[in-house]
C-alpha cells in the first residue's frame, strides 16, 4: 500500500468520528456512551441497543434544554429600543 493512500485512510479514520459528532451532536455521544456501558456491563445486544437509544434521547433532552435557556438570555437588539414613528396627516 502506498504511503499516500495510507495517509488518506488514517486521516479519514480520525476525522470521520469527529464529523459525525459535529453533525449529529449529542445523539452520537449519548448513544456511544450508553452502548459502551451496556457492552462492558455484559448485557445482551437488544438491551444494549435500547440502553444506547435511551441515553441518546437523554443527552438530546439535556442539550435542547441548555440551548433553550441560552436563547432566552440573549439581549434584545438595538433596533428594538427605537420607538416607532407615528405619522399624522
Amino acid at each position: 500500500m502506498s504511503e499516500k493512500l495510507m495517509a488518506g485512510v488514517v486521516t479519514a479514520a480520525i476525522i470521520a468520528p469527529l464529523c459525525s459528532v459535529c453533525i449529529l451532536g449529542a445523539v452520537v455521544l449519548g448513544s456511544f456512551l450508553g452502548g459502551l456501558a451496556g457492552w462492558f456491563g455484559g448485557l445482551d445486544p437488544m438491551v444494549t441497543t435500547g440502553f444506547a437509544l435511551a441515553t441518546g434521547a437523554v443527552f438530546v433532552g439535556f442539550s435542547k434544554r441548555r440551548s433553550g435557556t441560552a436563547l432566552k438570555a440573549k439581549p434584545k437588539s438595538a433596533t428594538a429600543a427605537i420607538p416607532p414613528t407615528h405619522y399624522t396627516e
